[in-house]
């Protein structure tokens, strides 16, 4: 199950509240709006008698009610939607959350099975009901408020409310069966007083319960008994596997998004000679040609003749469906014959893996995210109380490195950090410290010089020659900083000149092969991948069963079987120039450099 978290706020005159209401109305699913949008959605024509299912979570237990048009109106303004009462303090700011919007989404696959078959259709539905209820008291466990000054004081709640939206298609009208959970930012704590969730929490828990639906998904026993008895089987993607080869096809807008992309990235590639888009820029992009061009729902929308149409294109893309499958054998995986130290190394892999953006560092509760995943993939189905029970016990073995003190850290800070790569950093910082002493500098005339000659348009500046003079010196270890536009690469082309004066060459080298092509290609010097570089140096990596990667460094001369031959060292006297995501070949030369921002760091003042 994969979903993310929408923020409903309140926007100029209270828009966002509107919104939200029309949105839970008219049966529109468009997370865009709650952000990008100052005037009210799609009127909720038809649907002004209709009613809102808003679910009480109080103290681990779970009831509901209904909710008219204008209760959920007076519910999303932080009121109690029976009397009236506001709840807590008004948040009047246009920026104030209202409501967190968490998107259920299932693989496509299952909502093809839905349509395929009633049986089918209605377990899952009650899948994705049991799903409901396991999210919403997890919230109310796990979540916290916030108050006092600067929300210095945490409670923990007593009472959340959630309403619930179901869709059943995609905007290109695609079966798509979703939920969106809406939960109320407005909740109560032990205390008995209202206050605000602490939205940083919840936003961080998604990760745990995106892999509550995937071990959901997985290995409730109901729902894969019903695949099963159907002839239908996961895959290891966790996709019905007899159906997975029609999500594609059958998605209106897949090839709409692609010519998008496609178009768009071409454009930018006009806008940006010779450079190529760095992986920001494709995931602008990605999100633009997700959103553009993206049709509503209609609201006249004939339900019956709408799941016909679907049901045809899909026998006509695979007339085997009309054919009765035999039943499927159940999975015979047992909770006791899983090796819990397989699956705790596999949970802190998935937590390291997705803490690139945190430097490595996770919380616990990205631990017991990734140990759900990992009991997830394994094929087992057992009932939800003893996966809980092997959950804990996952968590309990996993190995990490605690990076502070504090005896009783909330479960949503991230001060853990994978052995091996708590390891690795420490070992990386204690080299590039011994290679970080200063060597000798290249005079400034000198390159001043060179750079006349290389560049005789340009004159390089004190930043530009104090850089050039440095990596064309002895140092070992010199980095230079600056963003796109000042000059980068002039410097590295100056430096290069003055480097092969020496005898030595240089090396660019990048994340990808293209980057490093175009930069070497402007800097007139050899260029790498940093994989082929750390290939043609004599390393090798492969995953491991946990999913991580292992790396091993050949000897001279050691036999390479899947290379039909002996490994020889590369042998070269050159200097490596690493370009970063701040030196990329986006420096274009045309452009307009602000000299001034680019600076030269001596290697005593390299630090990690």
């Amino acid at each position: 199950m994969r979903g993310g978290v929408a923020r409903w706020k309140r926007g100029q005159a209270s828009h966002g509240v509107k919104q939200a209401v029309n949105y839970g109305f008219s049966g529109v699913c468009d997370a865009t709006l709650t952000a990008k949008t100052a005037d009210g959605v799609i009127a909720a024509a038809g649907y002004t008698d209709a009613l809102m299912t808003r679910y009480i979570v109080e103290n681990g237990n779970i009831r509901d009610d209904l909710l008219t048009r204008d209760q959920l109106k007076d519910w999303v303004d932080g009121l109690d939607p029976l009397t009236g009462e506001r709840r807590g303090r008004d948040l009047e700011s246009p920026v104030a959350d209202l409501i967190l919007d968490a998107t259920i989404n299932a693989p496509k696959s299952f909502s093809i099975a839905a349509m395929l078959d009633p049986d089918l259709a209605a377990a899952y539905e009650d899948l994705q009901d049991r799903l409901r209820d396991r999210i919403i008291k997890l919230w109310q466990t796990e979540l916290n408020a916030r108050r006092g000054k600067g929300g210095s004081i945490r409670e923990d709640l007593a009472r959340i409310e959630v309403v619930e939206l179901w869709h059943e298609r995609s905007r290109s009208l695609d079966p798509h069966k979703h939920r969106h959970l809406w939960l109320n930012v407005k909740v109560q704590g032990l205390d008995g007083k209202w206050s605000n969730v602490d939205t940083r929490v919840a936003l961080r828990f998604q990760n745990v319960i995106n892999a509550e639906g995937d071990l959901a998904s997985r290995t409730d026993p109901t729902w894969i008994r019903a695949l099963h008895a159907k002839g239908f089987t996961l895959n290891a993607d966790g996709e019905v596997g007899q159906l997975q080869h029609l999500v594609r096809p059958l998605s209106k807008r897949s090839a709409h998004i692609e010519a998008n992309r496609a178009k768009r990235i071409a454009w930018w590639k006009q806008q940006h000679p010779g450079q190529e888009p760095s992986h920001d820029v494709l995931s602008q992009i990605d999100h633009w040609a997700w959103a553009v061009g993206r049709p509503n729902k209609p609201d006249n929308l004939d339900e019956d003749g709408w799941a016909a149409l679907v049901r045809e294109e899909l026998f006509n893309a695979d007339p085997t469906l009309g054919i009765r499958r035999s039943p499927a054998r159940l999975p015979s995986v047992a909770v006791q014959d899983l090796d819990l130290e397989l699956l705790a190394a596999k949970a802190v892999v998935d937590a390291d893996a997705r803490s690139t953006g945190s430097g490595g560092r996770f919380s616990i509760m990205d631990v017991r995210a990734g140990a759900l995943r990992a009991i997830a993939a394994t094929g087992v189905v057992a009932n939800r109380d003893e996966l809980t029970k092997l959950a804990e016990e996952v968590v309990a073995h996993s190995h990490t490195v605690t990076l502070i003190s504090e005896p009783d850290a909330p479960k949503h800070v991230k001060h853990l950090m994978a052995v091996s790569t708590a390891t690795l950093e420490a070992s990386l910082a204690q080299k590039v410290e011994a290679l970080s002493a200063p060597g000798q500098i290249l005079d400034t005339e000198v390159v001043a010089a060179l750079g006349r000659a290389v560049e005789p348009d340009r004159t390089l500046d004190d930043g530009q020659l104090a850089g050039a003079a440095a990596i064309g010196g002895t140092s070992r270890n010199v980095v230079i900083s600056g963003p796109a536009g000042t000059g980068k690469t002039t410097m590295l082309k100056v430096a290069g000149a003055a480097l092969r004066q020496r005898g030595h060459n240089m090396i660019i080298v990048a994340p990808t092969k293209k980057a490093s092509a175009v930069a070497g290609r402007e800097t007139m010097s050899s260029s790498s991948s940093l994989h082929q570089l750390l290939h043609d140096c004599g390393w090798r990596w492969a995953t491991a069963s946990s999913g991580a990667t292992e790396w091993r460094r050949l000897s001279i001369g050691e036999g390479e079987p899947s290379a039909g031959g002996v490994y020889l060292a590369r042998r070269s006297a050159s200097t490596l120039a690493i370009a970063s995501s701040l030196m990329r070949p986006a420096c274009s030369t045309s452009r307009p450099r602000p000299r001034s921002s680019m600076s030269y760091i001596p290697p005593a003042q390299v630090s990690l």
